[in-house]
């Protein structure tokens, strides 16, 4: 762990000496012009590193046992991740180096001779700081939530396989005594009750990991840093704002799949206990597994939601967009503008009514 954190210190220090280079010592007016209004763009990339390391680490320690797994068991030397790693590097430099130097001449009208001083130089000092945002931080994230993913994918089936044998083993340990107690209710009551709570455990997470993302990209949209940033760029995050609203509301409903897969087994389970009771004539055990199904029964989708709203994620996600209502209010803006892109805000301004508009 602490060669992990050295590493990371280590990058941070060569990144922020990067965009140093870039705003401080490359000399070039034209990148001044583009990147460095009111002097604000130094100031910009760093809070814009350390937001991109602080939503990072939150997400690691959210899913703590993918980074376990990746970094502190050395999973990254896997070829898939080092041929991401490359295919990264290539993209960043490749538009670093050759076609963000272009689009910069052509924004401001450099002249040929002075493209290498104007244009490549500072783009060449500032190209670390995006490898390294790029590769140090945020492909690192979206391997752990792959990891993570596959990880949890096969504990919800192994969580389900291990439920659907605890009930044969009780219904087996039933059959071969004379005599059932409601100890047997109760134990496979347990077994369906840790069940939940490991599909809790991992929607919750998942909910965090979104909500971190999303209050990453409100603070984005929200503050200076989003000057850095063209309006097609603006617009992207805005609909990745939209898109990761969808997986949360996907990941809900997944996970309920799952909730009423895992009571059901319970209810069979328990159907079985009782009818067998039932035959015996034991009323102990009948009753224990009689107020075990009327518990079951009442477990609806209203019981998932409220063990999801429980575990947190949806809370942040709530908060990040009543924030952006927040926002829109204290500074005067069009909330419409705040969260849609810029189509989708057009259409809503020109269809909704709005308190300027003179009555008929």
């Amino acid at each position: 762990m602490v060669a992990v954190a050295l590493i990371v210190v280590c990058l941070l220090v060569v990144a922020g000496v990067s965009a140093v280079a870039a705003y401080r010592w490359s000399g070039s007016a034209a990148w001044e012009r583009e990147y460095n209004q009111q002097g604000m763009g130094l100031s910009i990339e760093l809070t814009f590193l350390f937001l991109t390391v602080l939503a990072a680490s939150a997400i690691s320690l959210i899913m703590a046992d993918s980074f376990r797994s990746l970094f502190l068991e050395r999973m990254w030397r896997s070829p898939a991740y080092l041929a991401s790693a490359v295919v990264v590097i290539s993209g960043v430099a490749i538009y670093m180096l050759v076609v963000a130097p272009q689009t910069l001449a052509r924004k401001q009208g450099v002249k040929p001779e002075r493209f290498g001083s104007e244009c490549w130089r500072p783009y060449a000092l500032y190209a670390p700081f995006s490898v390294i945002s790029w590769v140090g931080f945020v492909l690192p994230v979206l391997a752990l939530i792959f990891v993570s993913i596959q990880t949890d994918y096969g504990r919800m089936n192994a969580t389900r396989q291990t439920l659907a044998q605890e009930g044969e083993a009780v219904i087996a340990r039933i059959e071969g005594q004379s005599e059932i107690t409601k100890e047997h209710s109760a134990l496979y009551s347990l077994a369906y009750r840790g069940a939940i709570e490991t599909l809790q455990r991992i929607v919750s997470r998942y909910l965090w990991v979104i909500g971190v993302f999303m209050m990453f990209l409100i603070v984005i949209l929200n503050t200076r840093i989003t000057s850095v940033f063209t309006e097609e760029s603006q617009d992207a995050f805005k609909w990745l704002m939209w898109i990761l609203l969808a997986v949360a509301l996907g990941i809900c409903l997944f996970g309920l799949t799952r909730f009423q897969s895992l009571r059901d087994l319970a209810i069979e389970a328990h159907t079985r206990i009782q009818s067998m009771a039932d035959v015996r004539g034991q009323l102990q055990p009948l009753a224990a597994s009689n107020e075990a199904l009327l518990v079951l029964r009442n477990q609806g989708p209203v019981e998932f939601w409220r063990m999801t709203l429980n575990g947190g994620g949806l809370w942040l996600m709530f908060f990040s967009y009543a924030s952006q209502i927040v926002m829109a209010k204290l500074t005067r803006r069009s909330l419409t503008q705040m969260i849609f892109p810029r189509p989708v805000a057009r259409y809503l301004d020109a269809f909704m009514l709005t308190g300027e508009e003179p009555k008929p």
